[in-house]
């Protein structure tokens, strides 16, 4: 027979993991071009954040997905937008989530970057090395040097 189960407001719940969140390729080249930008603006003391249309034309993107990138990525938690006093332009900046995971994003980029870069030097090893096991068998033993196994 099978066990009752308990309602599901009594269940005890699986914890998530929140570290991790699915993200498209726009929305992770936004925190990133942003996390960039926002360092570069922080080391010139220029500003608090940086506009939307800044961002529109950095991201060379149409103004509907950057707006519906940041929307999704604002109810991640990821950034935050703030009207200055006496603005019309909305500035964006990240949260302390949002940089941690912008952090992992290029951390992750580079990795790939270096596993690919490390791959090739692998694959030209490799064949490096066949090419010389090729060179190898069309040399022919000078005679007399040639010894048998046995």
């Amino acid at each position: 027979m099978a066990k009752h189960l308990p309602p599901a407001s009594r269940r005890e719940r699986v914890q998530q993991r929140v570290s991790k969140h699915r993200l498209s390729d726009l929305q992770q080249s936004l925190l990133q071009w942003l996390r960039a930008e926002l360092r570069r603006r922080q080391r010139a003391n220029d500003g608090a954040g940086v506009t939307f249309p800044e961002v529109v034309r950095a991201l060379r993107a149409d103004k509907a997905s950057v707006t519906t990138s940041l929307r999704h990525l604002m109810r991640k938690g990821l950034v935050e937008t703030a009207l200055p006093r006496g603005s019309w332009v909305r500035h964006v900046s990240l949260t302390e989530l949002g940089e941690a995971q912008a952090r992992t994003l290029s951390h992750d980029a580079r990795q790939q970057q270096y596993a690919e870069f490390d791959g090739g030097r692998k694959e030209m090893r490799r064949r490096r090395r066949a090419a010389e096991r090729q060179g190898e068998k069309r040399r022919t033993p000078r005679r007399g040097t040639h010894r048998r196994p046995y």
